[in-house]
């Protein structure tokens, strides 16, 4: 996987250390393979833990029906059947967070973080923010707070700022510490939010978006939201 902006005939892997991002900016994002897929999210902390965003990018970039893409703790096993044109997608997780990092307005890195997460989902076509992993499964308190930021974010510009027309696809499993508030957010916007309750389901809904992409009423505007919980801490 490439993070490479200069071919959209090829599938595109962007995160916090691929070379195109300045000070937290994509440059030239209308250049990138589309759709843009953000994959907004808890992250899953235990080593035999497959992060879920990982599941996902290698099912997504995975076009041979007879290939199977499988998590090391099992979390999934599925055979993908979707085949689709080249597609960018950004993954948040930044493998340099420490505890040397402080979630403070003074901290640099932290900043280029959170500015880089915000622009990504103002260009992604597709962002995902999923409450997925053993610690959500688990109900601990606290996990994936900063995805819950972010879901606030798309929906509120779905309300009246370029995110008109875009589809919120919300994956929480069962034992998430604020799953009825999430299932309550989602029903609240009614028509065009979706929330499914597996990695499964998914994995299902975002490859038929994918699948479909520009295969809908010809507007090219238009956007799939998918959310996934946690990029900055969990």
């Amino acid at each position: 996987m490439t993070s490479s902006t200069n071919s959209q005939t090829q599938n595109i892997l962007i995160t916090p250390l691929s070379n195109p991002f300045e000070n937290g900016k994509i440059p030239n994002p209308k250049k990138l393979p589309r759709p843009i897929v953000f994959l907004s999210g808890t992250t899953n902390h235990h080593k035999d833990e497959t992060r879920w965003q990982q599941v996902l990018t290698d099912y997504l970039f995975t076009t041979s029906s007879s290939s199977t893409s499988t998590s090391t703790d099992s979390l999934i096993a599925c055979t993908p059947v979707i085949s689709h044109p080249p597609l960018t997608i950004i993954d948040p997780y930044n493998p340099d967070w420490d505890s040397t990092w402080r979630e403070d307005q003074l901290n640099d890195k932290f900043v280029t973080q959170v500015d880089f997460e915000i622009e990504c989902l103002e260009v992604a076509d597709v962002v995902v923010v999923g409450f997925v992993g053993r610690d959500v499964r688990e109900g601990k308190i606290g996990v994936g707070g900063s995805s819950l930021v972010e879901l606030g974010v798309v929906l509120g510009r779905g309300k009246g700022e370029g995110l008109e027309g875009k589809k919120v696809i919300v994956c929480v499993e069962s034992g998430f510490w604020k799953e009825g508030y999430v299932r309550v957010l989602c029903e609240r916007f009614g028509e065009g939010v979706s929330c499914v309750g597996s990695l499964e389901g998914l994995m299902g809904v975002l490859g038929r978006e994918v699948g479909g992409w520009g295969l809908g009423d010809g507007d090219e505007e238009g956007r799939c939201v998918i959310m996934g919980m946690g990029g900055i801490s969990g």
